[in-house]
């Protein structure tokens, strides 16, 4: 069982792969030394504001690397980061900041003026990204980082500290936060890495958003392996298939929507995606017979992982083997209907 917390996997890559990719945004690529650096000042900034081990942080952030440095600076901060989905309505929003009681608040200026009701707080303290415009009181994200000391925060972290709380998305009840430790996320994506054969070169195209459990988790299993997020803003096909095609993306991983249009794509247009090695799905079920016409238009190994926020992770999965019997036998197809087998924890 590991005794690592969430902020030790920057620190880990900084000191053995420090000039390796670790996220890459547009034309824009920061390596695991600066980013280990970035979130140290970011922690400590945050720090300096009087948010102490075990503050409520939220974020409303779009995929891009603030996504990824708020969850390792909060992770090393000692806070608790509560990722808020953007395509909430304000309401919606205002419900769970209502329940989860941020002390602070990170937003992208984008999302200001839709919310500014819902997020103006009493002596909530808020952190704005990208625009240089703020209202008096509020803070500018990049001077937090510009400022913040570099060096390690000195704040004791344990693995079963709770870094996180994720809200469910409320579609058959209200949404209900759930709680996650450093060890429980990290020994689940250990299990994950044991069990499924992901590329160890070659980056992650991060499809999914980052304020959901899938999306973190997979952020989090792509630098537990040593590579690079490759950032995509919001999905759409023809831009995943050009990240593919320009970074040399080894590994994706999506929810089946995404993968049926994918496949759309590739049916119309040439994209190179040799370099594609591994694509995972997870988040609904996915009809064999679309399963199918995906594993035909990519020339890779595909699985399936199942689990959920409440269950903290994956608990089983369609391997990829399990794919390949189905493309080369027809009576190995109704294997595409299942979620797989539990996952070995251990």
């Amino acid at each position: 069982m590991t005794h690592l917390r969430v902020g030790d996997l920057v620190i880990r890559n900084a000191e053995l792969i420090p000039d390796s990719i670790a996220l890459i945004e547009d034309e824009h690529s920061i390596a695991w030394r600066q980013l280990n650096t970035d979130t140290n000042r970011l922690a400590n900034a945050l720090a300096a504001l009087g948010l102490s081990k075990g503050t409520r942080v939220a974020t409303i952030i779009r995929n891009g690397a603030a996504a990824i440095e708020t969850i390792f600076a909060l992770s090393k901060a000692g806070l608790m980061s509560v990722p808020v989905n953007y395509g909430l309505t304000a309401a919606e929003i205002g419900v769970l900041l209502d329940d989860s009681q941020p002390a602070a608040l990170i937003v992208d200026a984008e999302f200001i003026d839709r919310l500014h009701e819902v997020i103006t707080r009493p002596g909530v303290r808020i952190v704005v990204r990208g625009n240089d415009s703020l209202v008096p009181g509020w803070l500018a994200y990049r001077d937090l980082i510009g400022n913040g000391a570099p060096h390690a925060p000195d704040v004791s972290i344990a693995p079963d500290d709770i870094r996180m709380i994720r809200y469910t998305s409320g579609t058959t009840a209200a949404p209900k936060g759930c709680l996650g430790t450093h060890r429980q996320i990290l020994s689940s994506i250990d299990n994950f890495l044991a069990q499924i054969p992901v590329p160890t070169h070659g980056p992650f195209l991060q499809m999914l958003p980052l304020f959901s459990g899938a999306g973190i988790w997979m952020a989090l299993a792509a630098a537990r392996h040593g590579v690079g997020n490759v950032m995509l803003p919001e999905f759409n096909p023809q831009a995943a298939l050009r990240k593919i095609e320009q970074h040399g993306v080894a590994h994706a991983c999506g929810v089946p929507t995404m993968l049926s249009r994918l496949a759309d794509e590739l049916a119309q247009n040439s994209y190179a995606t040799s370099s594609l090695q591994l694509v995972g799905y997870t988040g609904s079920k996915m009809p064999p017979r679309t399963i199918r016409r995906v594993l035909e238009r990519f020339s890779c190994d595909f699985y399936q992982g199942f689990g959920g926020g409440e269950m903290g992770g994956l608990v089983s999965y369609l391997m990829p083997e399990d794919h390949r019997a189905a493309l080369s036998n027809a009576d190995a197809e109704r294997r595409l209907a299942s979620v797989g087998r539990p996952a070995r924890y251990a």
